[in-house]
């Protein structure tokens, strides 16, 4: 919907580095000499910087994304686009890795167990009834923003768990890759919502997990408040970039959609015909 080159200012900044190798993946990795964090880096996404944005506002853990400017030397430092703008940099995105291996293990379903729908086994994994329900709490925050945002990969890959090495206490680590959301296009209308932990197909699936859950409606009906278009310019800004006019009536569109969706299976829409 939005290219980097659209939105860019001259008081965007940007920091410089190393450009990677072409024959690498397009998802890398990268470590400066100076022994510094490790950075992500993948080209540019609108919706993770929207998935950044909607996780700060419910306060939910997420990865932190920056503009990064790849070029042939080895800079690591920040420049404003206008100093860099006709010398040939390739914008991407950049996000510090947020794994901490000295507190935390990190594991995904597919190194763990075995099956097709994981979200029971996961819970078995806390070694108290407390860490249960705050793990399921957690992962019932993930749902409900990706359903919000219409998150058509979450699979096992996007989904990472930590272990307190000292209380063995599970939780889900930072969200990250909001990358295919925001977009009716990716949207499969026979499964409204697929994530390795619980697959959501029609709508009847959620309530019927709401039925058990209710703690889940209230999750969902948190994103019936939030103004998609005030979120989608709030994290431009944040970033020092500007939203294209064209591609507002999409998102107003798109907004109706998701919050249509979530009345129909929290039972809101019946509350607001009375």
């Amino acid at each position: 919907m939005m290219g980097v080159n659209e939105c860019l200012q001259d008081g965007t900044r940007i920091y410089l580095i190393r450009e990677e190798d072409k024959k690498k993946k397009r998802f890398t990795l990268f470590k400066s000499k100076k022994n510094e964090r490790r950075i992500f880096r993948k080209d540019f996404n609108h919706a993770e910087l929207v998935g950044e944005e909607l996780c700060n506002v419910r306060n939910l853990r997420c990865s932190h994304f920056f503009l990064i400017g790849e070029g042939y030397y080895h800079l690591n430092r920040t420049e404003f686009y206008e100093d860099i703008e006709d010398k040939g940099y390739n914008i991407r995105l950049g996000s510090y890795d947020f794994r901490d291996p000295v507190k935390y293990d990190y594991f995904q379903i597919a190194d763990s167990i075995l099956g097709s729908e994981y979200l029971e086994e996961i819970l078995e994994f806390a070694p108290t009834t407390e860490n249960r329900y705050q793990l399921l709490d957690e992962i019932e925050e993930m749902f409900a923003l990706d359903t919000f945002m219409g998150q058509t990969d979450r699979y096992w890959n996007n989904v990472i768990f930590e272990r307190d090495k000292e209380t063995k206490e599970i939780h889900l680590a930072p969200l990250y890759d909001f990358e295919y959301s925001l977009n009716s296009s990716y949207i499969n209308p026979n499964c409204l919502y697929d994530n390795v932990l619980h697959t959501f197909k029609s709508e009847q699936d959620y309530k019927d997990y709401i039925e058990k859950r209710p703690e889940f409606a209230e999750k969902l009906k948190f994103y019936l408040d939030i103004d998609l278009v005030d979120v989608i310019e709030r994290s431009y800004r944040a970033k020092g970039l500007k939203v294209p006019e064209h591609v507002i009536p999409f998102y107003e569109k798109f907004e109706k959609e998701r919050k249509d969706l979530i009345r129909r299976v929290t039972g809101e829409e019946n509350v607001n015909q009375k």
